[in-house]
């Protein structure tokens, strides 16, 4: 079975537990693709009390908007530490998690490649409430992964042309 088959699977029936994202300001795919855990669905597009809260996740959004649509993104690959980028894969880079990150005060969506232009959205943290060795949130990363694709490893690259098209390396 492929590994979109598994994600058709989980994205089927009235609970999906996993969805494929479209970006709100267009009517379709660049070439690459967003799949989500309900929580981060929820979290990216839905409505939130709070106004400060509201406008972080929709500067989250449109970052994870921006990869859909295939518009150029900055990435880094460690040993970077750059600030600008706004997906990173983080160390131990072995675990291929990566993290699209938003300006201060910061948003983190947590996940892998399952293939080329495919990312796995599966957490999400408010950039405080995270440690500075993201222990926790990548614990949180692999065991989603293991839920969703037990039988599949995260795709695996050494440039970050292996993930993913149109980047610019910071």
């Amino acid at each position: 079975m492929s590994i979109w088959k598994l994600i058709n699977v989980w994205n089927s029936g009235d609970d999906p537990q996993l969805i494929v994202l479209h970006p709100e300001f267009s009517s379709g795919t660049g070439g690459r693709f967003v799949v989500a855990t309900k929580r981060v669905h929820k979290e990216l597009y839905g409505q939130w009390g709070d106004p400060e809260l509201q406008e972080r996740y929709a500067r989250a959004q449109q970052v994870v908007d921006s990869f859909i649509n295939n518009s150029r993104i900055k990435v880094r690959l460690p040993p970077s530490k750059s600030i600008k980028a706004q997906l990173a894969l983080l160390e131990p880079s072995n675990e291929e998690i990566w993290e699209f990150r938003t300006e201060k005060p910061g948003i983190r969506v947590f996940g892998r490649f399952a293939e080329h232009n495919t990312f796995i959205a599966l957490n999400t943290e408010l950039r405080e409430n995270i440690n500075d060795d993201f222990a926790r949130e990548k614990e949180e990363c692999k065991r989603l992964w293991r839920g969703f694709f037990q039988s599949y490893k995260p795709h695996h690259g050494t440039e970050i042309s292996d993930y993913i098209n149109n980047f610019t390396q910071v």
